[in-house]
């Protein structure tokens, strides 16, 4: 959940969460305001859907922040499994990314796929496994921490269109212990040429 940057004026909040679809669930991103009795929210509004939906019960992601530029920061996971994973890297789906979009959900003009075709306009940064912390630091920065795989947890300053390496590129191991990461590669490399690596 964050508040809206207005919220002494406005009562607005915004939050992520598992929302049912055909096909399975996927994070949606809402709005609503405070009631003046503050017992509840009123105008609820769904302003982002992910897309694809997939039925199963990880990775969603779902931190939101309001950047000094404006616009809200959305995370999204890949949503565990194997055949998912590809879906990090790919610019024609949400899961496994930073999105961006406005206070209405409408798409930020300058994102860098905004105009590209079979692009989701919303996407900001791509190559994340499951990002659950996100925060913008006084210099503002966006900084964030990705639940990687075991003993591969990150520490990303994120930047607008760079690729952060997931499933491609990883530090860790499959949680069960399995090695190695199982990635549309065959298996995933500790750096990658034209990937980001976390801080």
């Amino acid at each position: 959940m964050a508040p809206s940057p207005d919220f002494a004026a406005d009562r607005t909040i915004f939050w992520g969460f598992a929302e049912p679809r055909q096909g399975g669930n996927a994070t949606g991103v809402a709005r609503g305001t405070i009631s003046s009795d503050e017992r509840g929210l009123e105008n609820v509004k769904v302003i982002h859907q992910t897309m694809p939906a997939y039925d199963r019960d990880l990775h969603f992601g779902s931190r939101l922040a309001f950047g000094p530029d404006g616009p809200l920061y959305v995370t999204t996971g890949e949503r565990s499994d194997i055949p998912m994973r590809p879906q990090a890297q790919q610019p024609n789906s949400d899961l496994g990314k930073v999105l961006r979009v406005t206070r209405d959900g409408a798409i930020a003009l300058d994102n860098p796929y905004v105009g590209q075709s079979g692009a989701r306009e919303a996407i900001w940064s791509l190559g994340h496994r499951n990002i659950q912390a996100a925060v913008f630091n006084t210099q503002g920065r966006l900084w964030t921490i990705e639940h990687g795989t075991r003993g591969g947890d990150e520490l990303n300053l994120i930047q607008k269109g760079k690729h952060y390496g997931w499933p491609l590129q990883a530090k860790g191991k499959e949680c069960s212990g399995a090695l190695p990461i199982a990635s549309p590669a065959g298996s995933a490399r500790a750096q990658v040429d034209r990937m980001e690596q976390p801080v």
